[in-house]
């Protein structure tokens, strides 16, 4: 008797999951340079593009969307980091090209009114940053 799943999201221990993909016609495929991040409080829209120098300076040409819910986004990050360290202690350390990142801003007043655990988002996006520049110092 097959063990029943409570949870359909979840695959079993030991089972094996069947990848299958559309025929090429229906299948996408694309490049992206760019990734715009737009959340909701139910998912998070990735909106991809491609920067275009010859339309003019800080142009992105924006082609595609996909939203994941926060789980998934979760779990994603999860995977992303797992795939980045391997690839790294393959073929060394990425390089991240100066100015691509910024310091995280001070929350304004107004912010801080509006929303009360404006400060506490700044002080994780600082500790964040510096977690990134310390690993990358060549990108500051």
């Amino acid at each position: 008797m097959e063990p029943e799943n409570s949870n359909p999201g979840k695959a079993l221990p030991g089972t094996t999951i069947n990848f299958e993909r559309l025929p090429d016609d229906q299948f996408y495929e694309n490049y992206a340079n760019h990734v715009l991040l737009e959340p909701t409080a139910w998912d998070l829209r990735l909106v991809f593009g491609k920067i275009d120098p010859s339309k003019g300076p800080n142009t992105v040409i924006q082609h595609s969307a996909i939203t994941l819910p926060w789980s998934q986004i979760k779990v994603g990050l999860y995977f992303l980091q797992v795939h980045l360290a391997a690839h790294e202690l393959v073929n060394g350390r990425i390089q991240v090209p100066k100015g691509v990142i910024n310091p995280p801003a001070s929350p304004t007043e107004d912010q801080v009114k509006a929303a009360p655990q404006a400060e506490e988002l700044f002080r994780i996006l600082q500790e964040l940053f510096e977690k990134f520049s310390e690993a990358n110092p060549e990108a500051f």
